[in-house]
Formats: structure tokens, sequence, C-alpha cells
């Protein structure tokens, strides 16, 4: 199946093309790829190194670059960071920990996060790192909820 992107869904995905001159949070390596019209023909002819299934049917396809940086990522590990220059902001109406980094470190890998149809992966989002799943919501499973509520209490956002 082919990978597809609404304008919607592009516009959000924009802000890590440097779109507009606004970079915003994980940057993608624009020597790489340029535009995410370069990076869907880039995941058209190749195959996802891992495929993760979210709730309501959506999924996670992870590419992993072995010699290539695909950009910066804008989630770390918490451990990484003194408690100290941590700091909590509320983003959708869930507290997560943030820290104010001039330097974001590099990544070879990019997730998509589609919702499969018939013909084609409907891209909800796309940013380059490891998988990060998404805030924790009430609307989740019980399951995964505390699967994201311990993947966002143990990771921070980079700002």
């Amino acid at each position: 199946m082919k990978y597809c992107i609404s304008d919607h869904a592009l516009q959000h995905v924009n802000k890590h093309f440097n779109v507009n001159g606004k970079l915003d949070g994980s940057k993608f390596n624009l020597e790489l790829f340029s535009t995410p019209s370069e990076l869907i023909t880039f995941c058209n002819s190749n195959q996802p190194y891992e495929m993760l299934m979210q709730e309501n049917g959506r999924e996670a396809h992870i590419f992993k670059l072995i010699d290539s940086i695909v950009g910066k990522c804008a989630i770390d590990l918490k451990q990484n960071y003194s408690e100290k220059s941590i700091y909590l902001e509320d983003i959708d109406g869930y507290v997560i920990q943030c820290v104010k980094s001039d330097i974001l470190p590099n990544t070879n890998q990019f997730c998509l996060i589609v919702q499969p149809n018939k013909e084609k992966y409907d891209i909800i989002t796309m940013y380059p790192g490891e998988y990060a799943p998404p805030l924790p919501n009430s609307k989740f499973s019980k399951e995964f909820n505390e699967f994201c509520i311990v993947f966002w209490e143990s990771n921070v956002l980079l700002v």
C-alpha cells in the first residue's frame, strides 16, 4: 500500500521541515529529505524496519537508515538531565516534563503514524526519532494508556 498525506496532516508535518522559516520540535535533515514529499517517496519505495499497532487501528511505521542521520530528535531519556533542568508544561491537557536545549540528539530513525485504509496508508504525522507513543488519554484502553504514561514519565521533551 502507498503512503498518502492530507493537507491538514501536511500542515502539522511541515513544522519538522522548516517550512515558512519555523522549526519546531524534532527536525528532519533537509540535506537528506528536504520536503515531506521526498520522505513519502522514500517510504513508498522502502519497507519499514518495524511496524507497531496503536489504539484505534493506527499503526506506527518505523524506518531506520543505517548510514545516515535522518534528523534531530526532540525526545530524550529523563535520566540524561538533572532534576533542576526539568520543568512541567501542559500539552493538550497532559503535563509533560520538558528541558530547554539548544542541541538535539541526532537520530537515524523516523516514524510515520498512519491510519491504514483499503488502498493506502493515511499519514497522521511523521517525525524523526524513535517511536514515541501519544500523550496519555482516557479514551485509550487501560493497558495502552499505562504504556503511554510510563513512556512520558521516563522521557523529556526537548524545547
